[in-house]
């Protein structure tokens, strides 16, 4: 069992977004209270990636890539996403692919 929370937030920058660049992609590794710790960006053709020390897992790779342009959301190891502000008002969207 992981000794900390492991999420994250991915998003797929619009395509007419100048910090695009070369990699649409950015996973954001959080920590246990929801805070970036720290950035990666990545390309269709990324099959591994490790920020900080973190291995980033190939689901959040995928669920990236699931993000319409310009969007984001929170999600898990697995790619699945996560309600991120339990008992804040916020619906629960697991029942939702990423990016909906």
């Amino acid at each position: 069992m992981p000794s900390r929370k492991e999420w994250y937030f991915v998003y797929k920058f619009p395509s007419d977004d100048p910090r695009q660049i070369d990699t649409p992609y950015e996973v954001q590794v959080l920590d246990d209270k929801g805070r970036a710790q720290s950035f990666g960006y990545f390309d269709e053709h990324c099959t591994r990636l490790t920020v900080h020390g973190v291995n980033i897992p190939p689901p959040v790779f995928a669920a990236a890539m699931r993000m319409p342009e310009g969007s984001g959301d929170y999600v898990d190891s697995n790619g699945a996403l996560l309600d991120p502000f339990p008992g804040a008002g916020i619906p629960e969207r697991r029942d939702l692919p990423p990016g909906a």
